[in-house]
C-alpha cells in the first residue's frame, strides 16, 4: 500500500461508513467499514464518500464469476466423449 503523503479526514471516512452501513441496513461490521474507508480514501477523497460508498456497496453485493482454467463442464465432457470415436 503507498505511503499516505496527506493525513486522513475524518469527516469522509464518517459519512463513508454512515452511508455504507445505511445502505447495508445495520447489517456491517463498523471495524471493517472504517477499514474500507481508509483504503478507498486515498484514491477518491475529491469525490462524495455518499457515492463512493453506493459504489462500494454496489460491487460487494454483486455475485462474483469464479473462472477455474481448463475447467470443462461434465455435460460438455459427456459430448465431447461421444464425439469421438
Amino acid at each position: 500500500m503507498p505511503k499516505r503523503t496527506v493525513k486522513p479526514e475524518p469527516s469522509w471516512q464518517s459519512k463513508f461508513v454512515r452511508e455504507w452501513h445505511t445502505l447495508a441496513k445495520g447489517e456491517a461490521d463498523v471495524e471493517e467499514l472504517h477499514e474500507r474507508a481508509s483504503a478507498l480514501e486515498l484514491k477518491n477523497r475529491h469525490r462524495d464518500p455518499a457515492m463512493v460508498a453506493a459504489e462500494d456497496f454496489a460491487e460487494a453485493c454483486r455475485p462474483k464469476r469464479v473462472v477455474i482454467p481448463d475447467w470443462t463442464p461434465p455435460a460438455a465432457m459427456k459430448k465431447s466423449a461421444e464425439r469421438r470415436p
